[in-house]
């Protein structure tokens, strides 16, 4: 599975405020962006579209289930998941005039197709605004990058306004590679960048044991791989897992956050949860570290369309 990474720069034209955790925002922002772009019908519901097919907003916010994906949604997967995660590199509640806005959209498989329909959403947006106040924005650049090459190209400018195709993504051949380094290793650090919302028996926890990380991760990475990789993630699930039971945690500083965020399609506040900081386990970790890579492109548990699960490990 190809991930292709986006970083976009907005530029400020008027006062912007965002909420502490924008991702939210941000996402809603593209998703009203891609309806009025893409949508020619305007119908109510994508489910009853025959456009569906090659409609960007319905791929990346709404993506169904077909053909055989149905038949094995019954037996190993309840859902498709939405084939994008955000990143927000900006942390203010309050931006100025002229100050730049930072975030990037990180696309799986072949929805690096439809590049071109993001980029124009951000820029019918420069007219609709972005957060509570609907602060007036420039998009002034868009990035291609793959940080374990360490290869960029600026695909979008505001100065000649043409969107260029480019082949930059990150491969399984790159998260092999990049995986060597931390070979051998004993210990790694996780690093929750974004509160993570992890289930274990059916609960959220607020303690994460490897195997419950282990086991989360698996979930995400199959689910995207089937349905928008060249090849399944194929693996003894119940055997990995009992060897993640026996890496223990060395250190662990984390904590247990909450607050709001605002629907506008439900007209209502809800709650969010999620755990952020620092876990160092410990054990025969060798095996574990390919898919560790991979889960720092993914993201991991639930809201990732919203920014949360973002890690790092070192």
């Amino acid at each position: 599975m190809d991930i292709t990474e986006l970083n976009f720069k907005l530029r400020a034209k008027d006062m912007i405020r965002l909420p502490e955790h924008p991702g939210s925002t941000i996402r809603g922002a593209l998703g009203h962006g891609l309806y009025n772009v893409c949508c020619s019908l305007r119908n109510n519901s994508c489910e009853k579209c025959n456009l569906r097919s090659n409609c960007a907003y319905s791929l990346l916010f709404n993506p169904f289930l077909a053909g055989k994906e149905r038949e094995d949604s019954s037996t190993r997967f309840y859902n498709k998941p939405r084939p994008f995660i955000i990143r927000s590199k900006s942390h203010k509640k309050l931006y100025e005039k002229e100050d730049t806005i930072e975030f990037s959209i990180i696309l799986f498989g072949y929805l690096k197709n439809f590049i071109p329909f993001i980029i124009e959403s951000w820029r019918y947006l420069e007219q609709v605004g972005l957060g509570a106040n609907r602060g007036k924005f420039q998009l002034e650049e868009v990035w291609q990058t793959n940080g374990i090459e360490g290869s960029a190209k600026r695909i979008y400018s505001w100065q000649d306004n043409i969107i260029h195709n480019c082949d930059i993504a990150v491969t399984g051949h790159d998260i092999e590679v990049y995986s060597r380094h931390f070979k051998g290793k004993d210990k790694i650090t996780i690093s929750l960048e974004t509160p993570a919302l992890l289930k274990y028996n059916k609960d959220f926890v607020d303690r994460v044991d490897f195997h419950i990380f282990i086991q989360n991760l698996y979930r995400r990475l199959s689910s995207l791989s089937y349905f928008y990789g060249s090849k399944r993630l194929e693996l003894d699930f119940n055997d990995c897992i009992d060897k993640a039971r026996n890496i223990e945690i060395l250190t662990e500083e984390t904590k247990w956050l909450q607050w709001e965020r605002l629907s506008n399609r439900q007209g209502r506040k809800i709650a969010m949860y999620g755990l952020i900081g620092e876990i160092t386990y410990s054990g025969e970790l060798d095996e574990f570290i390919e898919y560790l890579v991979w889960g720092q492109y993914t993201g991991i548990g639930k809201n990732t369309t919203f920014g949360q699960g973002v890690y790092r490990i070192r």
